[in-house]
């Protein structure tokens, strides 16, 4: 298996990374800030999903069947060794721009350090791996039902809205000059596991210190630099308030994007992974009602609120030619979030 990291997600070393997976085959993983999709070679499918935060996805149970584990522009920070390899012996090569950072769990028996797009080149020219036919079996079924998850995003109607509702409504309308700035909370672990990321360094999040209220403040820093490209941010509603007073900032600088708000009416994301762990015991706050359109209006920018599934497509693409900032408030339905920590590999509870 091959683990990507962000260091491998610049858009400098995309053709590398391209090349490199086309020709071994290896089936390949990244964390939240490592290349998604737009690394899979367009002859065959490689790509097995993210891992990050719970031991738990089709790619962490491929990697507990991994005989070698090559690291690709990891940092340990992305996802903690002590998760993923605690006491494997299995080989680690590592391949970064430095040195890395040893511990008990992440001692790799290789290190390949250089510029990683021409260390993958002279890497693939020399590689023949025979992959064993009961692993590339094993990653066909992680495939499939990586397929099966995104399907159910465009069946989810109703109101509240599931979350992958909206990450299928969300694809419709990114496009390879689209940035996305995510925030932290639940939203965070759903778009990060289930948007793929299609294009190269196309997504912003706080993945090591995951700090809250980011994504507004990223979304303006991004207009800025990209004034032409489509910036679209995405926030809880207690997320939300850590800086929503940046609207003012932003209409005065004349900057435009879309931020959502995933309102779940609480500000407690860490509510199901208590209940898991503590037999359904809960901690978290309640928060009252704030209208986000309004709210949006009275900085002079444009706000929506979503009443129901079928409307996001028009709203979404209302919003897209606004000229000022708009906020689109989503009420979310986190009913299915103990499904993120469903089946956590044992070792990572103990």
């Amino acid at each position: 298996m091959v683990i990507f990291g962000m260091q491998a997600s610049k858009p400098d070393v995309a053709s590398s990374v391209q090349k490199f997976l086309a020709k071994t085959k290896i089936p390949y993983t990244a964390t939240f800030q490592g290349p998604g999709k737009w690394a899979q070679p367009k002859d065959c499918e490689t790509f097995v999903g993210r891992i990050g935060l719970f031991r738990n996805q089709p790619a962490d149970h491929l990697l507990d069947q991994s005989d070698c584990v090559i690291t690709i522009g990891y940092d340990p920070i992305e996802y903690d060794p002590n998760i993923w390899n605690h006491n494997n012996r299995r080989k680690l090569i590592a391949l970064d721009v430095i040195n890395a950072d040893q511990d008990n769990d992440f001692m790799p028996e290789v290190e390949i350090v250089g510029e990683i797009g021409g260390s993958l080149d002279l890497l693939a020219s020399k590689l023949a791996p025979q992959i064993e036919t009961e692993f590339m079996n094993a990653v066909t079924d992680a495939l499939t039902q990586n397929k099966l998850t995104l399907a159910e995003g465009a069946q989810l109607n109703g109101t509240p809205i599931h979350p992958l509702r909206i990450i299928h409504e969300l694809q419709k309308i990114i496009t390879p000059d689209t940035h996305i700035a995510l925030d932290v909370g639940s939203n965070y672990i759903w778009m990060n596991r289930y948007y793929g990321a299609e294009y190269a360094r196309q997504v912003l999040v706080s993945n090591g210190q995951q700090t809250l209220g980011v994504a507004l403040p990223w979304a303006i820093a991004a207009s800025l630099l990209y004034p032409d490209k489509r910036v679209i941010s995405v926030s809880g509603d207690g997320g939300f308030l850590f800086s929503s007073m940046e609207l003012e900032t932003a209409k005065r600088l004349g900057v435009k994007f879309i931020h959502l708000i995933w309102d779940s009416a609480s500000y407690d994301m860490v509510s199901f992974q208590e209940a898991a762990h503590y037999a359904g015991d809960t901690a978290g706050v309640e928060l009252g009602y704030y209208d986000a359109k309004a709210y949006a209006e009275s900085f002079g920018c444009k706000g929506y609120s979503i009443k129901s599934a079928d409307e996001i497509a028009g709203v979404f693409q209302e919003a897209i030619s606004s000229e000022v900032p708009v906020l689109i408030h989503i009420p979310i339905d986190y009913s299915h979030n103990m499904r993120l920590m469903q089946d956590v590999i044992q070792s990572f509870v103990n």
